[in-house]
């Protein structure tokens, strides 16, 4: 893990998705980067902007190192 990911304050940075990932990203729109897991959508692959837990195929929220990192209990 990087020192910038390690030091991200949202999902968007840890993950460093491009501008265009973030213009489509529900987490982004919202400005909810740090709690993304709560956010309707953030899960969507719509050939647009994939989202990088999909992407990872990850089945949920709690695989996700960034969620992990942020709630480690």
């Amino acid at each position: 893990m990087s020192d910038e990911q390690k030091n991200a304050k949202n999902c968007w940075e840890y993950w460093n998705c491009d501008m265009a990932v973030r213009q489509t990203c529900p987490a982004f729109t919202g400005k909810a980067g740090n709690k993304c897991w709560m956010v309707a959508g953030t899960m969507r692959d719509d050939g647009i902007g994939i989202c990088p837990k999909t992407k990872n195929k990850f089945a949920s929220c709690l695989e996700c190192p960034w969620f992990q990192q942020v709630n480690p209990d």
